[in-house]
This record gives structure tokens, sequence and C-alpha cells, in this order.
């Protein structure tokens, strides 16, 4: 019988913006990998010079990479296997929860049910093939979360839920070059505190945290550091969008205002909110993306684009089941009825007030 494993997955990216609506946007960094490439992107989602790569789930096959080849508008299975149906463990494309790209390869993680289960980092060629088995995870069994960054595999361990066990939480950082994993920030659980994913830069985490042991379980945004095992609270405030620099840590507060936190001083600057109703935001390297309406999942809300400045430029109404996906350094990707990725739109015609989604070829 398959081992039932929960795997949360949160794959996110980091950029610079500015809220001086006096200037010009920056630049964005010059330095950036194919994992952080676009910010925007709330899942497994990978742009390389080859083409865009993302994970869907089947619910009752598991997860499946997908390609999409370099000046294609369509996704396709990664896998070129003869008379593959794509739907079972022996597909190239199949993995159990994450995937990401390091030095020229793509890896995942996979469990392999003739190892009674065992769940291993797998490395692969970028068009899906070689499959290489170069690493057991340091914990084989509970809820996990998993992420890849910047050359390494973050691995977070959750133990019992009711009640809570403090002492069997773990969080592990495996390097993508050695497969050495170090097991960091265990004071933390000990204390009872429990956290999810928003973003990383470099080597830092950015997490919305909470004690499960306090009755109040006040929920505050934090940054680890996982050079010195480190972590510090930033603001207390439960949010969904986010992303930082190395001088900066930017968030939406839902239908309120965008802010900037000084990781320096703790100096807080609010940069307004421009459009009524908006609670949910992503980032790129040139737009941010904002949701209006349909916080409980409405098929009737707008998506709305501002410049790096938080000003106004364009919007898409999206109906009849369609949400936002993805978006790469050209187009934004959308599903219908959370579906595999089925329209886009180009990113050059944002400011032309003439939006529309285009089907896949």
């Amino acid at each position: 019988m398959k081992r039932a494993i929960l795997i949360l997955i949160t794959f996110l990216f980091l950029l610079t913006t500015s809220c001086d609506t006096t200037s010009q946007p920056p630049e964005p960094p010059q330095n950036l990998t194919p994992e952080d490439r676009v910010q925007a992107n709330r899942g497994n989602f990978v742009e390389t010079e080859d083409g865009c790569y993302y994970l869907k789930q089947d619910l009752s096959n598991g997860f499946f990479i997908y390609f999409s080849p370099r000046g294609s508008a369509a996704f396709y299975p990664l896998c070129n296997k003869p008379n593959c149906t794509h739907r079972d463990e022996n597909c190239n494309a199949w993995c159990i929860g994450a995937f990401g790209y390091h030095n020229g390869a793509l890896y995942a993680v996979t469990q392999y049910l003739q190892k009674e289960g065992q769940i291993e980092l797998v490395k692969m060629n970028l068009d899906g093939s070689n499959h290489e088995t170069v690493a057991p995870l340091p914990v084989q069994s509970g809820t996990l979360q998993l992420n890849f960054h910047r050359g390494k595999l973050y691995i977070y361990s959750l133990g019992d839920y009711a009640p809570i066990d403090p002492e069997l939480d773990r969080f592990f950082v495996m390097d993508l070059d050695t497969y050495e994993s170090t097991d960091l920030f265990t004071d933390f659980f000990h204390e009872g505190n429990r956290f999810s994913y928003l973003n990383f830069f470099e080597d830092k985490l950015y997490v919305c945290a909470a004690n499960e042991l306090s009755s109040q379980q006040n929920m505050r945004m934090m940054e680890f550091d996982i050079s010195y095992d480190t972590w510090r609270e930033l603001v207390s405030l439960s949010l969904g969008a986010s992303y930082a620099t190395e001088t900066t840590f930017y968030y939406l507060e839902p239908d309120v205002g965008f802010r900037e936190y000084d990781l320096a001083t703790g100096e807080i600057k609010d940069c307004g909110l421009p459009i009524e109703d908006a609670w949910w935001a992503a980032y790129d390297e040139d737009y941010i993306y904002l949701m209006g309406h349909g916080r409980s999942g409405e098929k009737e809300h707008t998506l709305y684009f501002l410049n790096r400045n938080y000003e106004y430029l364009d919007q898409v109404e999206l109906t009849d089941g369609i949400f936002y996906g993805y978006v790469s350094s050209d187009k934004l990707y959308f599903s219908k009825d959370f579906e595999p990725l089925s329209h886009y739109i180009s990113k050059s015609d944002i400011g032309s007030h003439k939006l529309s989604l285009q089907p896949f070829d």
C-alpha cells in the first residue's frame, strides 16, 4: 500500500521594486538563476533558455512535470517514452510533489514503490530522460513541505497535528552538489512553532509562522537565515503575497495597501493600494499582478496590472472558472477549473487596454 504523504509546495521567487512614484522602476538583478526569474509563481515553475516547466497534480495519480519549448504557447508532459499514458509512476514526468533546476539539470522528489515507498532525490536531463537516483531524503514519512532554491532542497517535515508534538518537526537543507543535509532551527520548533513558506532571497527564508501551543496563535512574518541558523520576527501579520531583496521585505496587507519593511531599521513605508477590494498580489521584474474580488473562489474576478511603482496599467476580466497560474519572462499563463494550463496573455500587450485570453495552439 502506498504510504500517505501530504506534500505542500510553494516555489517562490524574489525580485526588486520601489514605491517611489517619482522615479523609474529599478533594473532587475542581473544574477538571477532560472529558479528566481519570476517571483510571481506560487508553485513549481522553472524557466530556462530552452523553455518553461511547471508541476500539475493529478488527484488520483500524483504530480507530473509539463514542459513548453521556447517559442511555443502550449505545455506537454515531460516524457518521450513510446506509448506512455503519462498517468502513473512509470512516466518520466511523474514525481510526488516537487521539482527544481540546478546547474543544467532537473531534480525531482520521487517515491519508489519497489523500495517500500522510500522517498528519494532524482536527477534528470532537461528533456526528462536519464533519471538517476542521487540521494534519499533525510526524512521518509509525515507531512512534508519541499522547495528547491538556488542549488538546495529545503525539506520541512511536520509531525503530529493533534496534539502537536514539537519534538517531531524537523527542517533540513540538502546541498544539490554534495547531497549532504543540515538540520536547522530545532529550538524554534521545540517551542511549538510552525511555519509555511512565502519566499526566499539567497540564503534567507521569509515565512508566515504561528505558535501551535499558544491559545492565541497570532500569525507573524519572520526571516530565517540558513547560513547562521537564526531567525527573527518582522511584522505581526498573516498574508499570502510578499517578496524580498537584500535590504527590503515587500508585502501586501489585504484591503489596506502595499508595505515596504526596511530590514536594517525595521521601519515600514506605506505605498498605498490603487485598487479597492484588492487582496492578493504577485510580482515579477516588470509588473505587479493584483487580484480583485474572487477571494472565495468565485468564477468571476479581475486581474489588475500595476507597474513597479504601484501605478495602474491595465486589467483583464477572468470568468468561467479561469484562474491565473504562472508568469514567464514573456507570458502569463492561466488554467480553467484548475486543469492543466490552457490560456495565456502576452506581456507585450499589457497597457494596450485590449487584453484577452488566448488559447494554446
